[in-house]
């Protein structure tokens, strides 16, 4: 609740504060801020790969892996960015909309400040940076048949972010003496034998599949779709904890109860037997905001968004703008972070200024 408030003051003071002066100010800086932190990504990237320093890696709404080990190395995968955050999801979610806001609000926009983050981004290699490049170009071609104006600098970005993003470097061919490597010597020496390329193509699932943890999440959505009713915050995620268990609760009763505790580690050890065992150590998160506050608060969540759209739509009409901050909404309903946190007021409040520009383009 604490989030929703902090949501809700950041929400009305960026509404509030960010008059022309002030946003030609905040865009400014944020091109700064793209050109710093795009670069720390980028060293942080090979500082990884290359034993190099690193900082230690934890942001707010981010650590849904609780004090759990961090994995920062793929054997048989290309390496991955993931900046300062924990998990390169968690950087697409936080930074990709601030790229997009710089984009599509400054007028002077450089085209190396937009390559070096779209580098950044699509070192993540995250399915969701692709799946939103892909609606940017689909918003591009639509944009070029109803205005004939092709979006030069958008364009570039998401090509960038895409060939990056489907394209890597696998560590151990590159760096074979890494710490991490060390501990996988006859698999790295299959690896080098086998000829592959220090750079490979993109080997990871097409990005309409879903993993499993995105699939358990949507059963158990659907499951409770029937009954739903206001739960709570508080229970959500306690719900979908005892969902999960379900099944090795009913079938591993008495080995449970006397489980030894590395089997409760959910880095240390695969699953095996019947299911995830350290699922009856910990709790996990849904890991979708759309779903987190539909339980926690019932159908009233899902209503007053659907109300809430349709009336900005009737009150500014179907422009090229509402449409790019509606994007912003669906980017976050869809994200890992499940819950409204300040930056989203931050982010929702500035961009929702381009509502009541003069220069609100229609289609």
């Amino acid at each position: 609740y604490f989030n929703l408030i902090s949501f809700a003051l950041t929400l009305i003071f960026s509404y509030k504060f960010f008059q022309n002066s002030s946003q030609a100010l905040f865009l400014n800086i944020l091109e700064k801020f793209i050109i710093i932190f795009s670069l720390v990504t980028i060293y942080i990237f090979f500082a990884q790969i290359f034993d190099l320093y690193e900082p230690s890696r934890n942001r707010q709404n981010t650590d849904l892996f609780g004090d759990s080990k961090q994995s920062t190395f793929w054997l048989s995968q290309p390496h991955r960015a993931m900046g300062t955050f924990r998990e390169p999801v968690f950087l697409i979610s936080f930074f990709y909309p601030i790229v997009l806001l710089y984009l599509y609000l400054k007028k002077d926009v450089k085209t190396l400040v937009l390559f070096i983050a779209g580098v950044a981004l699509g070192l993540t290699r995250s399915d969701y940076a692709r799946f939103f490049s892909i609606l940017l170009l689909l918003f591009i071609v639509f944009n070029f048949l109803l205005n004939k104006d092709f979006l030069k600098k958008m364009t570039l970005l998401v090509i960038t972010i895409l060939f990056f993003s489907n394209y890597g470097i696998l560590e151990c061919n590159v760096n074979p003496s890494s710490n991490e490597c060390k501990n996988y010597e006859e698999d790295v020496e299959k690896i080098n034998n086998s000829g592959k390329l220090k750079v490979k193509s993109n080997s990871s699932n097409p990005i309409t599949d879903l993993d499993d943890d995105r699939l358990k999440v949507v059963s158990y959505f659907l499951s409770n779709i029937s009954q739903l009713r206001a739960v709570g915050l508080s229970n959500v995620n306690l719900n979908y904890k005892n969902y999960l268990e379900e099944e090795i609760n009913n079938e591993m009763y008495l080995t449970n109860r006397i489980l030894p505790s590395f089997l409760l580690k959910r880095y240390s050890t695969q699953d095996f037997g019947t299911g995830p065992y350290s699922i009856t150590k910990y709790t996990p998160n849904v890991q979708n905001l759309f779903i987190f506050y539909t339980v926690g608060f019932g159908f009233l969540f899902p209503a007053l968004i659907f109300i809430t759209l349709i009336n900005l739509i009737y009150k500014y009409g179907f422009t090229r703008n509402i449409i790019f901050f509606f994007s912003f909404i669906l980017m976050m309903f869809i994200s890992p972070i499940e819950e409204f946190n300040s930056f989203y007021g931050l982010i929702l409040g500035f961009s929702f200024k381009l509502l009541l520009s003069e220069n609100n383009e229609s289609f």
